[in-house]
């Protein structure tokens, strides 16, 4: 894989996935429900679909590209 397209896969893992995967699932789904909290499902389905496609993004960046 060429380092432009790591660049952009960095920038899809940055701008997309960081933020609705780690600030929206995985504190509500473990921080939250660890310290006794409810999970606001709602918030963590919102982020589903943006974090989906921004890995089928990634997926489609890296098909028939070996590492």
């Amino acid at each position: 894989m060429k380092s432009p397209r790591m660049r952009q896969i960095m920038g899809i893992m940055d701008s997309h996935i960081y933020a609705a995967a780690l600030k929206s699932i995985a504190i509500e789904r473990l921080i939250v429900a660890s310290h006794g909290g409810q999970t606001n499902e709602d918030k963590v389905k919102a982020a589903v679909a943006p974090v989906k496609t921004a890995l089928e993004a990634i997926d489609s960046l890296t098909v028939g590209h070996p590492y």
